[in-house]
This record gives structure tokens, C-alpha cells and sequence, in this order.
């Protein structure tokens, strides 16, 4: 009985992610917005903690919304995760890459689940977009201010790749 249930509250946590994912993709997927020389829109997953589904949209060559919807392991719950990031360039000859960049942002970050949560994130990572094939591959951390119950910190990392639409 106990491992029935554990798969049914895996399976609707997993479709919740899901259905909020596309929610909030959908919100951000401007397609009459300006469009950046290389890339446009990239979805994806995100590993570490939390752990889900991850979006980014470029506004210009530098600048981007992200938004992960994730599932917060440490605490057990809902995370969704947007910020507004600016990335810099960093000066690497690597053959197969066709830009390697530093971003610092800032965001938002609401918890649901069993506790209601709100706070403010500042995003810090580093981003590689390879030369042959449309991936994006980036390691991000975000320490967390949370303001809503109580005034609490908490710092998020993850490995995240995304699939690049032009």
C-alpha cells in the first residue's frame, strides 16, 4: 500500500511540474519580440537541488528570462524559479564552443507545496553554447532570500542543459 502510494504522489508531482512548466513557458514565448542573432528560446531540465524543467528566453544577445519549475528535494515541495539574467562573455579558444559567458541576475522564487513560500534570488552561472549541435549547457547557483512566512536563506546549484530553437 505504501509504495502505491509513493508512485501516485511521484506521478501527480511530476504532472504538476509538467502542466506548470508549459504554463509558464507559454507566458514567456513572445514571437513577435526582437530576436537575438543565434538563439531565441531554450528548454530543458535541471539537476541538483531543485530538480525539473527549465526555460530561457533571449531577449537580445545578452540578456534572458529564465524560469525552472522543479521539485525542491531538501524541503519537499514545489519550486518555481524566473529571473531576468545578463550574460558576459569570457575569452576561451575552444574549438567546439561557440561561446562561453558568465551571468549574475535577479529574480523570484515561490514554494508551494505543504508551506507557501516567497523570496528573492540572485542568480550566479556560467553558460557554454556548443558550435555543431543546438545545446546549451550551464551550472548555476542561487542563493535565496526568503521574505514570505519568515525571513529564512537558501542557496539552490544545478547542472542544467537546454535544447536551443532558433
Amino acid at each position: 500500500m505504501k509504495k502505491k502510494l509513493f508512485k501516485f504522489k511521484f506521478k501527480f508531482k511530476f504532472k504538476a511540474l509538467f502542466f506548470g512548466f508549459v504554463l509558464f513557458s507559454s507566458l514567456i514565448i513572445n514571437t513577435n519580440g526582437a530576436e537575438c542573432q543565434n538563439r531565441k528560446f531554450g528548454l530543458g531540465i535541471i539537476l541538483g537541488d531543485p530538480t525539473g524543467l527549465n526555460g530561457k528566453y533571449w531577449i537580445s544577445k545578452t540578456d534572458g528570462v529564465e524560469v525552472s519549475l522543479a521539485w525542491n528535494l531538501v524541503k519537499d515541495r514545489i519550486k518555481i524559479l524566473g529571473a531576468y539574467e545578463r550574460s558576459f562573455g569570457i575569452e576561451a579558444k575552444i574549438d567546439f564552443l561557440e561561446e562561453l559567458s558568465f551571468f549574475p541576475g535577479i529574480g523570484g522564487a515561490i514554494s508551494l507545496g505543504k508551506d507557501f513560500s516567497l523570496g528573492v534570488i540572485i542568480p550566479l552561472g556560467v553558460e557554454s553554447f556548443f558550435k555543431k549541435v543546438p545545446i546549451n549547457l550551464f551550472l548555476e547557483l542561487a542563493p535565496e532570500l526568503e521574505i514570505i512566512p519568515e525571513t529564512s536563506f537558501a542557496l539552490y546549484g544545478f547542472l542544467g542543459v537546454r535544447w536551443i530553437f532558433k
